[in-house]
């Protein structure tokens, strides 16, 4: 009974997995995981640049998908 409760309060003190990377950054952080500019990223959000990175937009600012920077990385 004792070991089922600090299994139980160590699964809620510990931050979960899940939340450890973001699902989303912001241009100013992505532009410094990726090396790239900040318009540089902006423009293959853009239609222009063939929406190459996903975006969401929440509230008035606009995120970067971090799959999506991840994937632009590696190819």
């Amino acid at each position: 009974m004792a070991a089922g409760i600090n299994n139980l309060i160590a699964r809620l003190s510990s931050p979960a997995p899940w939340l450890a990377s973001p699902i989303a950054v912001t241009f100013k952080d992505a532009s410094k995981l990726s090396g790239l500019s900040e318009s540089h990223l902006r423009f293959l959000a853009s239609e222009k640049g063939e929406r190459q990175l996903a975006t969401t937009k929440v509230g008035r600012r606009r995120l970067v998908n971090r799959l999506s920077l991840e994937a632009l990385l590696q190819s």
